[in-house]
């Protein structure tokens, strides 16, 4: 039986040629593309369980930003940015920006805490004893924070105020190193200093016995105390006004004042901030929360200051109001000895002054908030006024551990420049509290190149912008405040029902939203001097809001994922849907503090997100199924070929039958032909997959050749398994009929040659349906191919069984449906060339009647452009029918492109039909009547 199936093979060998060809193909281009079918997809697990949307969908962080709780929880602390600085490049930005489907990327750049006096203004007037000669004040600031139960207690100052004149400085005069006085008179700087070691501009008062003394502007301790208690010296006239002598004047006299007024420094850190003004307006219409001024303008550059030492005037926004409960309360006392400012001929004691308790007078509190509306207020009304950003810090994100049900916030070492009394000079007098936030950079630049300004040119109120949207939803608000509750009785009664709120102090829990906005083409001149890495990559954060989600729906929700997805491909970075994220109550431990702050179980408002993402390689579904539509047209193909070379073997397996061979043995016959053919593919398959695998720039793994040869052999005999059970079937008295059908029925005459063609392919009806559904695939695979591509600008989202689902067409799939047109073109070619084999007399019969070359090649084109025809409309309506069912509606521009993918076929086939004509036409009579 083996040397007939050697014999059977070498007979057709044009037949076995062209079926090596295409088990071939259709294998390697199996076994390379699956290398290819596998994609980076961003998997989201869990469903939107809130019918809430923020501002924006899609949250983009820089990579590796998520913490251990939020891999583990899917939970995300409010306001997260404020410890997140850079990270993001502006070209990764761009990149998502320039992702389908994303109709807002708005980016925010954390830029660092930059610490602003407030002053706070303390009225004396009432307070002075008109009648006294000489009256000390000392003025004992404290801060209070979190409703009251965080004290500290700020430097004193002092307040000298004497009848006697007193005479400032005018001049120092650095060639002969003296103090130049408004009366002439020169002091020389090394008996300034004796006298008041800690002095700057210490006057001179005159006794009423003509003596002069110094009064110290300034006292310490010791000479090597960093912190000195400010000494002002004011003189009361005799008609009541006052003259602050404590100042260096340049020739110019003492201002005449009519109130004693005190400022005294009052710091708190506020948060800058850099994003796109006109997509921070698009996502969450800041430009509609402007309360004064004018909001900022994208292309706006800072401009520079001017004079001696010019710095660039960077344009700021400020936030209107300050999220905070703290207050400053002065205690007013005045002191016995008023003298003991004055520098005899030993410095004065600063710790005689402080031992002094003094009578104490009414206290005046102001809270910063108030405090800030007045210095916002201030700096916008002045010309000329500047924010220095000289010293900008930068602090981490908390860290936490369990304890139990509730988050212990951890407490951190902060770093040195946090750990002295001086540092309340930079920052606040609560830099010094229980620190539970790392301060991660941030020093001084000090020298000219580095210092940069900026200028106020208006003010926003962030709760505008929020208003309107559902309440209960997660806290994803850029710019609002977070709100800390009591979790138990004992915390709630201690915050006496109120919520905790932020404070000065940049390493404290609750850290302030954006305070100060710039824009983008700030950034440059913000950052200057600073982390490098920052620099390089100064985004923290882009906000996407998705275009077209109108409802939130499985449709909706994918169109949401396929662009997560994309802009993590693209840019590598951390990406999370948030559309539909709820918020939470998380249980928290706050540690106490340093200045009277209990330990508090506190409820912080997190947000849950409704949907996990994780990046993973997946198979390409779509991919896979065209690949695997590929293979179903290569078994059609061969299938075709096996079942008509069983038909022309009809005769010869007739006679096999007469030699009493068993039904077994002539399928065997049959599938150990094909199996033959299988193995030989199978072989030529595993030889260039690597090559082809290569060349192409696609992974494949060594054992991908062993596959080869499976598939090769399972196609042929999966394609050969029909003809061979057909095969077996056969009877001895088929060898007395022909092969082709016989036309049952009343004959027809047919009077045209298109007549003639559809009969001829009603003649084999399973030959003709095998080829159209060959095309048809072909067809219904080209047509929602170009449909993503054409009508869809290359990304369908729909539904599929109440599932969203996205498509899209790469590069390996365009490869896939144009095998799949080549197996059903081949298919067309492969049915006709068989037909014209088995009606070859008739073929003969019709050109010794008259017929012409002509004439025969139109009635085989004919059936060719017949089989076109079923198959292009059914592939049309089927892609077409696929793609309504997709996106739930049937366009114009799909109907186009189903009809135009329907002639498309259909003038394939009409070519195959062609080029087996012109076969046909080679033939000479004589050869179609031996066939």
């Amino acid at each position: 039986m083996i040397r007939l199936m050697i014999h059977q093979l070498r007979r057709r060998a044009g037949r076995t040629l062209a079926l090596l060809a295409a088990v071939t193909l259709a294998s390697t281009g199996f076994c390379v593309l699956t290398g290819a079918t596998s994609a980076a997809r961003l998997q989201a697990v869990g469903v939107v369980q809130a019918n809430y949307r923020s501002a924006y969908d899609i949250l983009v962080r820089p990579a590796g930003s998520r913490s251990d709780l939020e891999r583990e929880r899917g939970l995300l602390r409010p306001n997260f940015l404020s410890g997140q600085f850079g990270g993001i490049s502006t070209a990764q930005w761009r990149a998502v920006e320039a992702v389908d489907g994303v109709a807002v990327a708005a980016p925010v750049a954390m830029v660092g805490y930059l610490s602003v006096d407030l002053g706070m203004t303390v009225d004396l007037t009432d307070r002075v004893d008109r009648t006294a000669r000489q009256q000390l004040l000392r003025l004992s600031p404290e801060t209070l924070a979190d409703q009251g139960l965080t004290r500290s207690p700020g430097t004193p100052a002092l307040v000298y105020v004497t009848r006697n004149r007193l005479v400032p400085v005018r001049a120092l005069n650095d060639a002969r190193r003296t103090y130049v006085y408004a009366d002439g008179t020169e002091l020389p700087d090394r008996e300034v200093s004796r006298r008041c070691p800690a002095a700057l501009f210490a006057p001179l008062e005159v006794l009423p016995d003509g003596r002069r003394e110094l009064v110290c502007d300034a006292l310490r301790d010791d000479a090597t105390s960093p912190l000195a208690q400010q000494v002002r010296a004011f003189q009361l006239a005799a008609d009541g006004t006052f003259r602050d002598a404590s100042v260096l004047t340049r020739g110019r006299p003492l201002p005449t004042l009519r109130a004693l007024r005190v400022q005294l420094p009052v710091r708190f850190s506020l948060l800058a901030a850099a994003v796109d003004p006109d997509r921070e307006a698009r996502l969450s219409g800041l430009d509609r929360a402007v309360t004064s001024g004018r909001y900022l303008r994208a292309g706006e550059r800072p401009v520079p200051s001017g004079g001696e030492h010019s710095v660039p005037l960077v344009p700021l926004v400020a936030v209107d109001r300050l999220a905070t409960d703290e207050r400053v309360r002065v205690q007013v006392r005045e002191l016995a000895e008023p003298a003991r400012v004055r520098a005899g001929s030993a410095p004065p004691s600063l710790a005689a002054i402080s031992a002094d308790a003094g009578t104490a007078q009414r206290p005046q509190t102001r809270g910063l908030g108030s405090l800030y509306a007045d210095w916002l207020r201030s700096t916008e009304s002045e010309r000329r006024a500047w924010v220095d950003v000289d010293d900008l810090v930068t602090v981490g994100a908390p860290a936490y551990q369990r304890d139990g049900d509730a988050l212990r916030v951890r407490v951190t070492d902060p770093p040195a420049r946090l750990k002295t009394p001086s540092d309340t000079e930079r920052f606040s007098v609560l830099a010094r509290d229980t620190a539970l936030r790392q301060v991660t950079s941030g020093d001084s630049r000090l020298d000219r190149e580095s210092t940069v300004a900026g200028t106020l040119v208006g003010t926003v109120d962030p709760e505008r912008a929020v208003q309107g949207q559902p309440s209960g939803g997660a806290p994803m608000e850029t710019f609002v405040p977070p709100r800390l509750t009591g979790a138990d009785e004992t915390s709630t009664d201690a915050l006496g029902g109120r919520p905790l709120l932020p404070n000065s102090s940049i390493t404290g829990y609750v850290a302030t939203p954006p305070h100060l906005l710039a824009n983008l083409a700030s950034l440059p001149d913000l950052l200057r001097g600073a982390d490098p890495a920052q620099n390089a990559r100064p985004l923290s954060a882009v906000r996407v809001r998705v275009a077209g989600i109108h409802a939130f729906d499985a449709t909706a929700r994918e169109r949401v994922r396929v662009v997560a997805e994309e802009i993590a491909v693209r840019t590598g970075l951390d990406v999370d849907i948030v559309v539909g994220a709820s918020g939470t109550r998380q249980t928290l431990v706050l540690p106490a503090g340093q200045f009277g702050r209990p330990q508090l179980t506190l409820d912080e408002l997190w947000t849950r997100k409704g949907v996990a993402t994780v990046i993973v390689e997946a198979v390409d579904r779509k991919s896979t199924i065209l690949l695997v539509m590929v293979l179903v047209a290569c078994v059609l193909f061969v299938g075709n070929a096996v079942s008509a070379a069983v038909r022309d073997r009809h005769r010869e397996l007739a006679i096999l039958a007469c030699h009493a061979w068993p039904a077994s043995r002539l399928a065997a016959l049959v599938l150990g032909e094909a199996a033959a053919i299988g193995t030989l593919a199978g072989v030529a398959a595993a030889l260039l997959t690597m090559p082809v695998a290569a060349a192409a720039g696609i992974t494949v793994p060594w054992s991908r050749p062993v596959l080869a040869v499976v598939v090769a052999l399972a196609l042929t005999l999966a394609a050969a398994l029909v003809p061979a059970l057909r095969a077996a079937r056969t009877y001895p008295a088929a060898a007395l009929h022909p092969a082709t059908a016989a036309v049952t029925g009343r004959p027809r005459r047919q009077r045209t040659v298109w007549s003639m063609a559809v009969a001829g392919a009603r003649r084999m009806p399973g030959r003709t349906a095998l080829a159209a559904l060959s095309l048809a695939i072909a067809i219904a695979a080209s047509t929602v191919a170009l449909a993503v591509d054409v009508v869809f600008t290359g990304r369908i989202v729909g539904t599929v069984l109440g599932d969203g689902v996205s498509l899209t067409v790469r590069g390996v799939d365009r490869f896939l449906v144009m095998g799949l047109v080549f197996f059903g073109v081949a298919g067309v070619v492969d049915v006709l060339y068989l037909g014209i084999r088995e009606r070859a007399s008739e073929y003969a019969l019709l050109r010794a009647t008259g017929w012409s070359e002509p004439d025969v090649g139109r009635l085989v084109a004919g059936e060719g452009v017949v089989i076109g025809v079923l198959g292009g409309v059914a592939g049309g309506l089927a892609g077409l029918l696929a793609i309504s069912v997709f996106v739930g509606a049937v366009t114009l521009g799909t109907i186009a492109v189903a009809v135009a993918a329907a002639l498309a076929g259909a003038l394939l086939a009409a070519v195959a039909g062609t080029v087996t004509a012109v076969l046909l036409g080679r033939m000479p009579a004589a050869q179609l009547a031996d066939q």
